[in-house]
């Protein structure tokens, strides 16, 4: 039976910052195309594809507001295997997001396992990578966190593929091909910076003057997006 998940993938600086650090700890490569992510709906199954990609459209495209998070700490668990992640800092808007994108899919889809949570409830995090041998390491390597991110994208993932995106700033769906495609991406970025007056870099972010010189902007703009590429 096909299997799904919904989360979101590191992007730009984050996920070059994150793949650095686990390919540092992991020296046997054991998994070479690890995308750092965070799941927002643990894996599923559903008898209805069609409606379940309805739902998930109709509830992203009522997601106005960006929501910003960060990420702030390494650690990992067990399930049952180790499970390697960056914190993600306490945030209601994201847990709000979460609970109510779950509860649009009630009646539509079947948990393949339990939720995994802390005493305290809800752990968000940023899973770097899975069946480390030694995680000790984690704990020296904090010195760029915390770092500031958005929620820029949400993935519906089939057998492990991409089959839809949502894209919050360009606010419309993507298809696999799109999702994958960095030019689209920039265009991400861009509506971002149109939406927040900001604009990612390696050190976070950059508020644009709203005095600059148009095409001054809009330069600036691609080349600051240009170093994000997915």
């Amino acid at each position: 039976m096909d299997k799904y998940h919904i989360g979101t993938r590191a992007r730009g600086f984050v996920k070059e910052y994150l793949r650095e650090i686990k390919n540092d700890v992991d020296k046997e490569q054991t998994q070479k195309k690890y995308v750092p992510h965070m799941t927002l709906i643990r894996p599923f199954t559903t008898k209805n594809e069609t409606r379940l990609i309805e739902t998930f459209e109709n509830f992203c495209s009522q997601q106005k507001e960006l929501i910003p998070f960060t990420i702030e700490d390494f650690d990992a668990f067990y399930n049952p295997e180790r499970i390697f992640y960056v914190k993600i800092r306490e945030n209601q808007k994201l847990v709000d997001f979460i609970n109510s994108l779950e509860t649009s899919l009630i009646g539509k889809i079947k948990y393949i396992q339990k939720e995994i949570k802390e005493d305290n409830g809800r752990t968000l995090h940023l899973t770097i990578s899975q069946g480390i041998p030694d995680f000790k390491v984690f704990r020296k390597l904090n010195k760029q966190l915390p770092i500031d991110q958005y929620l820029l994208r949400v993935y519906l993932l089939k057998n492990k593929l991409i089959l839809r995106e949502y894209d919050f700033p360009l606010e419309r769906m993507l298809t696999r091909d799109e999702a994958k495609n960095d030019f689209l991406f920039k265009e991400t970025i861009n509506a971002f910076t149109e939406k927040t007056g900001l604009v990612p870099s390696q050190d976070g972010f950059i508020r644009v003057r709203e005095n600059i010189y148009a095409p001054k902007r809009l330069a600036l703009q691609r080349f600051l997006s240009s170093s994000l590429k997915g």
